[in-house]
């Protein structure tokens, strides 16, 4: 054993070790400091520090045989030796860090804004990036004074954690009615606490999350002890279990953060990237005014009350006046409700309160002012900023649907195809690439791209579904059954395509069957939007057989449903409009004109201005074209204040029928063909649009016979047919083409066939009587004859 010690004192190994160690603790000092201030990639320190430390053995080994005194040779052992470190050093590397990426975290860009003034800013590497589902989190305390906390350590945790450019945190407040809530709803846990980790892991893959993060909450003495435990999505792997405690509930949490973002290897990279704005400075020091914002939040999530969830931000903002989350989150209630005046003044004061606010809440802040003041180009051109600065899918997705309202489909599909190239795991995009090429006219690649979500999930039935929209839209009512069919199948709650076989069914004029499958749907329906679904689709039945009270009836039961889950302006779109346009059906457009004050009731100016097609479609059945032309241009105005291209065919649909009213066919005739291009180059037409293409062609048809124009009303006539072959509607316009040819027995054939569909219809129908009135008129031409 001395002369062991003897050897290596000789040999000198314990000094060339140390200085060895010393000279890399050094450099890895270096490596690190560097690494942060010029965005490296935090991987280099880390591959750095294992190869440098793992080669030791290979430095005693050099040590020992060159470190005596006197002239030395190379031994076997260092021959031998040295090379397998080696090897082990590179193959260690190779295992560990051979997946990572050494590049940049960041790169610099100099860009203008939407202003036009140049900036300079960092971009985070999309490899570095970090998305997480967070999720409430469960009060181990035993005391009910802190449940509110299970909600308030999820708000807290993520906003913390949406400072940092690299990481991307949802919550379930995320998209209210439509974000990841309605799943945990739908499963059962209406209050989104304790949902098993298999549920939190599905909606996370649907989402599109690499990691899942749920914890608990507890009270020790006078401290919070927050655990939180972040989850792999696609193994289900814990790769964390972080557990702080403090008297200052923020500052706990400002830990918790810091922790979970290094142990997911979020880049710490230099203030000039990443802000950490402490959660003291955005939510002030008053406890009650966080639990009041809290009971705002949720009143809005889990009971879908408007008046309730701004109550509660009242209240916090009255206990702390400098709350500005407040003040936003009270602002975005007043949009959905449609009053965006005081959203506005809300705004206002959110604004005056930014400084307290994450640079994500910031650039939100401003993007919501762009949009309600109506400047759509400097929205898109902030728009566009953001993506070169976040680089990430989620901003090129925000830039390619706000193009596609604003009918940039083109570029709107660049954007889609960049955003599934920073995140493949998003394949539902190919559903929106689908959509956008059904809407330029190119039905092949609709199909293709359909296809290519198919072969990404084959499990999910919405590519089934997509299909079956696509070729019903092209005409192929039986190719689109069978894929109907087929997402019934793998649909869990098939509702959906349950409701579009009732739709094929009612097309090929068999209602016996729709209503079988529309009572199938609605004992399959769980879900508040599905049964909402279920009423839509029951009224569109009854009306399209003249059954208008009946149809009106099913929409009331579908406000019941509705109320609980959307705001008042959609309630006054979805509902209200399709009521008014069912009681001018009817001939009363008396009644028409209350529903119109209640739904003007529910909405602020200006967006009550969107009501003005239904006030426009109430004057054209009163015979006032004039007044109905002013409510026209009010509408139309509002289309282009907020450049929603999708909804021109109103515009163009109703003056269709002004202007055959005044005896303007070929305008007439223009008119409808403009609305039906509109449709036809829509990226919302999925939603329900393309329904009313046969029923466009059946007006436009009718111009055409009434000016004169037959082979141009027989070409609309065949493409309605095609797309609808037993619409009442089309077989009329068909009696009127045949009867203007001279074909009088054809002509009574064709308006009976409509007459039958209308058998039941209510009496004050009024297409029925005009229907009645042509029949009286074939008849008497016969008798003459």
């Amino acid at each position: 054993m001395t002369d062991i010690v003897k050897q290596i004192k000789n040999r000198r190994v314990l000094p060339a070790v140390g200085l060895y160690v010393g000279s890399c603790w050094v450099l890895i000092e270096i490596l690190d400091r560097l690494s942060e201030r010029y965005l490296l990639s935090p991987y280099i320190t880390d591959a750095t520090f294992w190869g440098l430390y793992s080669l030791i053995p290979a430095v005693i080994l050099l040590a020992w045989t060159h470190g005596k005194p006197g002239k030395d040779r190379v031994t076997t052992a260092e021959k031998v030796g040295v090379p397998i470190n080696i090897i082990a050093t590179i193959g260690l590397l190779l295992t560990v860090f051979g997946g990572k990426d050494l590049g940049a975290t960041a790169s610099m860009i100099s860009i203008p804004n939407e202003d036009g003034v140049q900036e300079t800013h960092l971009v985070p590497s999309e490899s570095f990036r970090r998305r997480m589902a967070v999720f409430f989190f469960e009060n181990k305390s035993g005391d009910p004074e802190f449940d509110w906390l299970q909600y308030g350590a999820t708000e807290l945790l993520v906003q913390d954690l949406q400072q940092n450019p690299f990481v991307l945190a949802t919550s379930p407040w995320e998209n209210y009615g439509d974000g990841f809530y309605m799943r945990m709803k739908q499963a059962g846990f209406s209050d989104g606490l304790d949902v098993p980790l298999s549920l939190m892991r599905e909606i996370a893959g649907d989402t599109n999350r690499q990691y899942f993060v749920e914890g608990d909450v507890d009270r020790v003495a006078d401290d919070y002890v927050i655990t939180v435990r972040a989850w792999e999505t696609k193994s289900l792997k814990r790769v964390a279990e972080i557990t702080e405690s403090g008297w200052d509930l923020y500052d706990t949490f400002d830990k918790v953060s810091i922790e979970l973002r290094d142990a997911l290897d979020v880049p710490r990279s230099s203030a000039r990237m990443v802000e950490d704005l402490p959660l003291a400075e955005t939510y002030g020091e008053s406890g009650d005014a966080l639990q009041f914002y809290i009971s705002g939040l949720n009143a809005r999530l889990l009971d879908n009350d408007f008046e309730a969830s701004n109550a509660f931000f009242d209240k916090a903002i009255d206990t702390d006046p400098g709350f500005v989350l407040a003040w936003f989150m009270k602002a975005l209630n007043l949009v959905d409700g449609g009053d965006l005046r005081s959203a506005q003044e809300a705004f206002a004061q959110a604004q005056k309160l930014d400084y307290r606010l994450p640079a994500r809440d910031r650039a939100t802040l401003k993007g919501i002012q762009y949009r309600l003041s109506g400047q759509q180009e400097k929205l898109i051109a902030f728009l566009r900023l953001q993506v070169r600065l976040q680089d990430d899918a989620s901003s090129h997705t925000l830039l390619a649907s706000t193009l596609m309202m604003t009918g940039e489909l083109e570029e709107a599909k660049q954007q889609f195809l960049a955003a599934l190239e920073k995140d493949a795991l998003n394949v539902g995009i190919y559903l929106q690439l689908s959509l956008l090429e059904r809407a330029t006219g190119n039905m092949e690649s609709a199909i293709g791209y359909a296809r290519k979500y198919q072969q990404e999930k084959p499990e999910d039935f919405e590519a089934q579904q997509v299909l079956g929209d696509l070729l019903r839209d092209s005409g192929d009512l039986d190719g689109a059954e069978e894929h109907y069919l087929q997402a019934s199948l793998l649909a869990g709650e098939p509702v959906l395509p349950l409701l579009r076989l009732a739709d094929i069914a009612m097309r090929k004029g068999n209602g016996v069957e729709a209503r079988n499958l529309l009572e199938q749907a609605q004992l399959e329906a769980q879900s508040l939007s599905h049964k909402a679904q279920v009423r839509e689709s029951a009224a569109r039945l009854e009306m399209r057989l003249g059954r208008i009270r009946a149809g009106i009836e099913q929409i009331r039961l579908g406000e019941e449903l509705l109320v609980q889950f959307q705001s008042p302006f959609a309630i006054a779109l979805g509902i209200y409009q399709p009521m008014i346009r069912a009681y001018n059906a009817l001939g009363d457009p008396d009644s028409a004109q209350e529903l119109l004050d209640i739904a003007r009731s529910m909405v602020a100016p200006p967006l009550d201005q969107f009501l003005a097609f239904g006030e426009a479609d109430i004057l054209f059945h009163r015979e006032d074209y004039d007044g109905a032309e002013a409510a026209l241009q009010r509408g139309a105005e509002m289309i282009e204040q907020f450049k929603l291209k999708d909804l021109k065919f109103l515009i163009d649909m109703t003056n269709g029928f002004i202007l055959r009213a005044r005896g303007d066919y070929p305008g007439s005739a223009t008119a409808f063909r403009g609305a039906l291009e509109s449709i036809n180059h829509s990226v919302i037409g999925g939603s329900g649009l393309y329904r009313e293409l046969p029923y466009l062609n059946a007006a436009l048809a009718q111009s055409l016979v009434l000016g004169g124009n037959l082979d141009a009303a027989e070409k609309a006539l065949n493409e309605g047919f095609r797309l609808d072959p037993s619409l009442p509607q089309l077989w009329v316009s068909k009696a009127r083409l045949q009867f203007a040819s001279g074909l009088p027995q054809l002509a009574q054939a064709s308006v009976n066939y409509a007459l039958a569909i209308w058998k039941d219809a209510d009496p004050e129908y009024y297409e029925m009587n005009e229907a009645l009135s042509l029949e009286r008129e074939i008849r008497q031409s016969l008798s003459e004859q």
